[in-house]
């Protein structure tokens, strides 16, 4: 139950893309804020983004960037709100997942 998971099924098996060029922030980690900075430093690493995929949430967040949150950011931990755990708690096997990692550039 996860968002990579997720991804993998919607559209990643669905298409001639080679794995090593999909890069989805691990969300399965004890420490986010480590795994988000290690996130940026491969961006950087690669000269920076050319294609980015993201959604919409039912509450105008984008890639799961919450209402308010700093687009200047970069990856980093936000708390989610109640309608976005809630519009997508169909997708894990509890509603209780209170924080995602995400990416916004």
């Amino acid at each position: 139950a996860s968002y990579h998971y997720y991804m993998d099924q919607q559209l990643f098996n669905h298409v001639d893309m080679k794995p090593e060029n999909i890069h989805v922030p691990k969300g399965d980690t004890a420490d986010l804020q480590v795994a988000a900075a290690q996130y940026d430093e491969m961006i950087e690493a690669a000269g920076g983004v050319d294609i980015q995929l993201l959604g919409i949430g039912v509450n105008g967040h984008i890639g799961f960037n919450e209402p308010g949150t700093s687009f200047a950011l970069g990856t980093n931990v936000v708390e989610l709100t109640e309608s976005t755990r809630e519009a997508n708690k169909i997708y894990f096997n509890s509603s209780k997942y209170g924080r995602k990692l995400f990416l916004f550039i």
